[in-house]
């Protein structure tokens, strides 16, 4: 397979990753629930990378050299979140541009079922949000667990008197 891109040179020198924008909200194949999962999907990623553009998750992405250089990939199943929230905390420069959508000419091998993908996706978010911000984490870990213990710790005294 011979895979042609042609990248204008005036987006070239703006960014070091681009992402493709395929924009899953104006795609006629895509089902309400495909649209409804990229939307959370979109929303969530946003928030833990701290990077706003229109279609996070797409799998259309090109990177420089030098961004190449500065990423480390940490995780088997899919690395689209991990490498946005390196590239977002490691400066790297990222843009968005429109690309056009072809429509699906067989089953997708790569899994099972949209299930699996979700249950994979939302361990991959936690794993990657736990690894780039671990006091964050552990701060709400914490919290949950301590306001309760706080609440039932007050509750007993006053049992006592």
């Amino acid at each position: 397979m011979k895979l042609i891109i042609n990248i204008p040179c005036e987006i070239e020198e703006k960014a070091d990753r681009i992402i493709g924008n395929r924009r899953p909200w104006k795609v006629p194949y895509f089902s309400s629930l495909k649209r409804f999962i990229h939307y959370w999907r979109n929303k969530i990623v946003r928030t833990i990378s701290g990077v706003k553009l229109p279609d996070m998750v797409s799998s259309f992405r090109t990177y420089s050299k030098d961004a190449l250089l500065e990423i480390n990939i940490t995780t088997r199943f899919s690395y689209f979140i991990d490498t946005l929230v390196q590239t977002s905390k490691k400066g790297i420069r990222i843009v968005s541009v429109p690309i056009k959508v072809n429509p699906p000419t067989k089953k997708s091998r790569l899994l099972k079922s949209l299930f699996e993908h979700i249950r994979k996706s939302v361990g991959n978010i936690v794993r990657t949000y736990y690894l780039y911000e671990p006091f964050k984490t552990f701060f709400i870990l914490s919290t949950i667990f301590f306001i309760p213990l706080v609440v039932l710790s007050i509750n007993l005294k006053q049992i006592e008197y």
